[in-house]
């Protein structure tokens, strides 16, 4: 691919290691941004670390500024930034709070304090939700907040949950998850008004729900591998771009018409491991590829802007950066492969894979691997001239296959009987039944009212009230 030179992001700084205390076998897995504290950023590795940075301005230059870590004591899934004010606790001092799902553990949340100068986590509340007919929590793979329900929102197997934080409890849990489905990542746009969210599955679909009524909106299908990855574009949410793994092709989708993808855009991505993307304020999709290459392209005429070396292995996150107030835009990258060798070099699955794909023989997880080449990367990108207004998401409405209108009339009455069948979105068939009944008045001739007749009319209009 070729592009011009000027348009490729430049390098800033660099860790050539996740976190200087982290040792050479480990490597990045997610890249989370706060979202009230510009700058700041999480990170979470294989070796079960969170890590703590800031984007450092140094005199005319900026760099990336270490600050801390925690060790958690089980494997790490996933993790979602919290703005401190949706939680009720002391927030002086506080940046955004950081929710951590864990293998076989509750799920956690975190408030980072400073306290004389140095930065600390400190447990802030523990989010327990228990399988069925078990003593054993479930594991969340993915895990979301959604700021306009103050809702934190986690995915896993055969579940899909949502915990309110203004009460600390359980705000809703979906019915529509079938048992062998494995909820791995999930989006929500940004102009939100009915809680709609995406949700990214292990058995290659997605699915487009509204947590406030449990309904399905959308299926979309075309990946040939479990889903990794899911965004909706800042610029407008009408359009989400989704990734699975061992797939080269990511998809375009516009959920006002969910029947097909818009376009694909081509990768690198022949891997089990997750390679995180991003989008833009300008709507640039960030596309990191398993040789170490960014390609950059513009979402509504799929030409490629930008192609750069970002580093030697897989570039498993690239995470887009703002300091409005400076108008300073920034590309963060993440790199590192986990390798084994049996006759011939092999990736190897992540912790979270889907048993079912196993069990077919695709994917193989040997008892030894070797991380190679991690790093964390540094790039100064364009900011957009103008910041945009999201375009709110507006879902399509079921089309009507079919009316059916049958009317009739009994003495006085008229029944209108109207059956609408309409296709639903997970593909079934939704009849709809609407009755209309009128009631003719009888019409009374001056000075020979018939009060039998009268009587008779005030029955049938009482009984058919009653009916209804």
């Amino acid at each position: 691919m070729e592009t011009s030179s000027s348009q490729n992001p430049t390098l800033l700084d660099e860790y050539s290691e996740p976190c200087p205390k982290v040792a050479n076998h480990d490597f990045i897995k997610k890249i989370q941004p706060f979202h009230q504290d510009p700058g700041y950023f999480a990170t979470i590795t294989e070796n079960q670390f969170i890590s703590l940075y800031r984007i450092n301005k140094n005199e005319e230059r900026y760099n990336l500024k270490y600050i801390a870590q925690k060790k958690i004591g089980n494997y790490i899934y996933d993790i979602a930034n919290i703005p401190y004010n949706c939680l009720n606790i002391e927030h002086q001092n506080n940046l955004d709070l950081i929710a951590v799902t864990s293998k076989n553990v509750p799920i956690q949340i975190y408030k980072i304090r400073t306290e004389n100068e140095n930065v600390v986590f400190k447990h802030a509340t523990t989010l327990s939700y228990i399988k069925q007919n078990s003593e054993e929590y479930v594991d969340f793979l993915t895990t979301q907040h959604n700021v306009n329900t103050n809702m934190l929102l986690l995915g896993g197997k055969n579940t899909f949950i949502g915990f309110d934080l203004n009460k600390i409890k359980l705000g809703y849990r979906s019915k529509k998850i079938l048992k062998k489905e494995i909820i791995s990542c999930m989006a929500a746009p940004s102009n939100n008004p009915n809680s709609i969210v995406a949700l990214g599955n292990f058995d290659r679909s997605i699915k487009i729900m509204a947590t406030s009524s449990d309904d399905i909106a959308a299926n979309l299908d075309a990946h040939v591998g479990g889903l990794t990855c899911l965004k909706f574009s800042p610029v407008d949410n009408n359009y989400l771009v989704s990734g699975g793994r061992r797939d080269n092709l990511v998809y375009l989708w516009d959920l006002r018409n969910p029947s097909s993808f818009v376009t694909y855009y081509e990768r690198k991505g022949f891997t089990n491991q997750r390679l995180n993307f991003d989008i833009s304020l300008d709507n640039h999709l960030y596309l990191g590829n398993e040789d170490g290459s960014v390609v950059v392209y513009d979402i509504k005429d799929s030409t490629v802007k930008s192609y750069y070396q970002a580093g030697k292995e897989s570039i498993n996150n690239i995470s887009l950066q703002y300091l409005h107030n400076e108008k300073k835009a920034f590309a963060l990258s993440s790199s590192g492969a986990r390798i084994f060798s049996l006759e011939t070099k092999m990736e190897i699955e992540d912790d979270d894979s889907d048993k079912e794909e196993n069990n077919r023989g695709l994917f193989i997880k040997p008892q030894e691997s070797t991380i190679t080449s991690n790093n964390l990367k540094l790039w100064e990108a364009v900011y957009p001239e103008t910041l945009p207004e999201p375009t709110p998401l507006a879902l399509p409405q079921p089309q009507i296959q079919e009316v059916q209108t049958v009317q009739v009339v009994q003495e006085n009455v008229t029944v209108t009987t109207t059956v609408e069948v309409q296709e639903t979105a997970d593909g079934g068939v939704e009849k709809t039944v609407v009755e209309t009944v009128e009631v003719v008045e009888t019409t009374v001739v001056q000075g020979n009212e018939n009060p039998e007749n009268t009587e008779n009319a005030a029955a049938t209009s009482s009984a058919i009230e009653t009916e209804n």
